[in-house]
């Protein structure tokens, strides 16, 4: 099956969690003989005029501003699928209600993520699946190891992810010592890495994660738009940290608490699997 997916960035421009998402469940494609095309915001145009059997999309915000041609190619595509890892809030109501009457499918990363987008659009979409994030169990686990007594804050440093509220508690508690393992604005690398009682590692290797995780006591996380999923809490509560968070704007949170965290981790493992047994279901129907 030849395969085009379409998204604004792929892992080499920016290491972000949809990013990691769609580069699991492509990469598992891959390994399962698919013929997979990972068209991005620099592609050549070229790529689109090619014949393909499916065409996912998934994050379009960059290409709906710097290529608006390609929202129209997919909304007049006979085999567009949709995996979305957002709250699509930059496509006009016209464009995002055309988008996803284009779909054969449309794929929510838990069941509130799904429930957020009906009371916000309306229930506009097809033959809905809920399919979680991939994340590897037998990587993010609790090593039951002795942690330090930090706050630790991990991903990229952005305003909407809560930034603010986390440096205004680094400098109202300089008793307690924090670790930032990210990225971002120089605003916010620059007082990471002058706070006194701020440790600041940077971008650090995805392998590395896990220990991360398992190495300190808490995760800091206050985003303040909704995260469908959130990756990093995700990965962080399978490794057992404590969780300083806002739950009520975190995805993965409210299925835990829906499936229980034994079918959330089955899930979490099964993911890249049972997106694609789905869409070669749908392709053979």
């Amino acid at each position: 099956m030849k395969i085009l997916w379409i998204s604004d960035f792929s892992l080499s421009h920016t290491k972000g969690g949809a990013q990691r998402s769609d580069d699991i469940i492509i990469n598992h494609g891959l390994k399962n003989n698919l013929d997979i095309t990972w068209f991005t915001h620099d592609s050549d145009r070229n790529l689109l005029y090619k014949p393909y059997d499916r065409v996912i999309s998934t994050n379009l915000e960059q290409i709906s501003q710097s290529r608006p041609y390609v929202i129209d190619w997919l909304q007049h595509h006979p085999n567009h699928s949709r995996l979305e890892h957002d709250m699509n809030a930059y496509l006009s109501p016209d464009d995002r209600k055309l988008l996803f009457d284009s779909c054969k499918n449309t794929f929510f990363l838990t069941n509130y993520h799904y429930e957020l987008f009906k009371n916000t659009y309306g229930d506009i979409f097809k033959n809905v699946k809920i399919v979680q994030d991939p994340v590897d169990t037998n990587s993010f686990y609790d090593k039951k190891l002795e942690r330090e007594d930090k706050v630790l804050y991990a991903g990229f440093m952005h305003v909407l992810k809560g930034t603010e509220t986390f440096f205004n508690y680094v400098l109202n508690s300089p008793s307690t010592q924090f670790v930032v393992a990210g990225w971002g604005g120089a605003v916010y690398q620059f007082l990471a890495e002058k706070a006194p009682n701020v440790e600041y590692l940077g971008i650090v290797d995805y392998s590395e994660m896990p220990n991360i995780y398992n190495k300190y006591k808490t995760l800091f996380y206050h985003p303040l738009v909704t995260e469908p999923f959130c990756r990093s809490v995700c990965e962080a509560l399978l490794c057992g940290i404590q969780l300083n968070i806002k739950p009520e704007n975190i995805g993965c949170i409210s299925e835990v608490d829906r499936i229980g965290i034994e079918q959330f981790k089955i899930n979490c493992n099964n993911a890249p699997a049972d997106f694609w047994q789905i869409v070669s279901k749908e392709n053979d129907e």
